[in-house]
């Protein structure tokens, strides 16, 4: 495995092409441990395994018709332990809630603190991305701020 980048994270040898990526760093490195389960990152990284980052004006801007590979990391509460991460996207605007569509899921193993999802990127795609973190208690943890659009929509 190559080393760490500043952020922590490092390539994932032999992953469909390179795509994939592991975050060294997703551990649960809080202590006392938060009260409820927190968000700790949100990543995307395009075939090559080169992160994408937010442009000037605070979007992500993804290759159109092309797969992502999203990271997500997250840490356990005191009482709750993750069960699954959930993404979602949903159209920009107010009022648009009910418009949410459901775009990966996956089961959190014990000890699991990230997640790993490959995102096909839809045509005309100008958005926000939302991940959910759902306990077995049926509580949930939402955070929503990621503008997400691909570059033949850009602005």
């Amino acid at each position: 495995m190559e080393a760490a980048d500043a952020g922590g994270r490092a390539p994932l040898p032999g992953a469909a092409g390179g795509a994939g990526w592991i975050l060294c760093s997703a551990q649960q490195d809080g202590w006392p441990p938060p009260e409820e389960p927190q968000i700790t990152g949100v990543y995307f990284y395009d075939a090559a395994g080169q992160e994408i980052t937010k442009s000037d004006f605070d979007w992500y801007l993804f290759p159109p018709d092309s797969t992502v590979t999203v990271a997500v990391t997250f840490q356990d509460g005191r009482e709750h332990t993750v069960d699954q991460v959930v993404l979602f996207l949903y159209p920009t605007g107010t009022g648009v809630a009910e418009k949410r569509q459901q775009v990966g899921v996956r089961r959190i193993r014990d000890g699991q603190t990230f997640a790993l999802f490959r995102w096909e990127i839809p045509a005309s795609l100008y958005s926000h991305f939302e991940v959910q973190l759902e306990c077995g208690d049926g509580q949930t943890v939402s955070a929503s701020h990621w503008n997400v659009v691909d570059r033949d929509s850009a602005f």
